[in-house]
């Protein structure tokens, strides 16, 4: 219960409906974006939180990211010019092969041992022999006679082992992770998908 990273996701809004300006003499008051309160955009937030260590440097807070990217203006408006940067709503596009990927449990554990994120062959509790990964059941099975047919889930031996998260849901959260080290340029040489 100690080791628990608490993941939430919140809603917020990029504008206030009415805000209260400041300004010196001879400036100009800038011109809102939007063209009334029903068409403020709204950004997603994922946040995690745990419990703080004892140590000075780990206060428990993990990190606070948006669901932004940032894409070039393709047309002139009277806001900016074609070609200026522009954040927008990402609001959980994700890369093409995601969805096929999160679609159905079974092909989530597939795309796992493809990529390498579980193991094919697990070693046997009972005789020190190889355990195979069975992707219907989704756990290990030793098929000597001798073990009585032992099994290691997913849930339990890897690296989902303390998550309480859906096997589909893990894979977004990889995906999306993923793809923003690609875009910095990080990972890139090492992105897989």
């Amino acid at each position: 219960m100690w080791d628990v990273v608490h993941v939430n996701e919140n809603w917020f809004n990029v504008d206030n409906d009415g805000r209260k300006v400041y300004l010196v003499r001879n400036e100009v008051v800038k011109r809102r974006a939007c063209k009334s309160k029903r068409f403020i955009p709204k950004v997603m937030f994922l946040a995690d939180v745990e419990r703080p260590r004892d140590d000075v440097d780990f206060d428990g807070k993990i990190g606070m990211w948006p669901y932004v990217s940032q894409v070039t203006a393709s047309r002139t408006s009277r806001n900016r010019p074609a070609g200026t940067m522009v954040t927008t709503s990402s609001r959980f596009t994700l890369l093409r092969t995601a969805t096929s990927v999160t679609c159905d449990e079974d092909v989530t554990v597939t795309w796992f041992l493809k990529v390498g994120l579980l193991k094919d062959v697990m070693l046997c509790p009972k005789c020190d022999g190889a355990m195979t990964m069975s992707v219907p059941t989704k756990s290990w099975r030793c098929r000597r006679s001798s073990c009585g047919d032992v099994q290691r889930s997913i849930k339990a031996d890897s690296l989902f082992a303390k998550s309480k998260l859906p096997t589909t849901n893990a894979a977004c959260l990889m995906f999306d992770w993923a793809s923003r080290k690609c875009l910095t340029g990080h990972l890139a040489s090492q992105c897989l998908w």
